[in-house]
């Protein structure tokens, strides 16, 4: 049996993008952007929830020390702009 991956991860991060300058856009009244934000929060808690219970892997560690450090960059070059 072989596994036929059907989602594009750099599609859904377009999306989420979208989803969350939806947020921050002045064109919207509050009501449209808590909605959108509501969206992001379940895509958030179902995410917390899958890897919450997923199990670990080889180099895992790794991988996330590396995304926290690109987390960290990230952060501290928008506190310096």
């Amino acid at each position: 049996m072989s596994f036929v991956k059907r989602w594009d991860v750099d599609d859904i991060q377009r999306q989420l993008n979208a989803c969350s300058a939806q947020v921050y856009s002045s064109y919207n009244d509050g009501f449209t952007q808590w909605y959108c934000k509501q969206d992001l929060l379940r895509v958030k808690y179902q995410l917390d929830e899958l890897l919450r219970t997923a199990p670990t892997f080889a180099g895992e560690q790794e991988f996330i020390n590396e995304l926290d450090q690109q987390l960290v960059w990230k952060r501290l070059n928008e506190k310096t702009n």
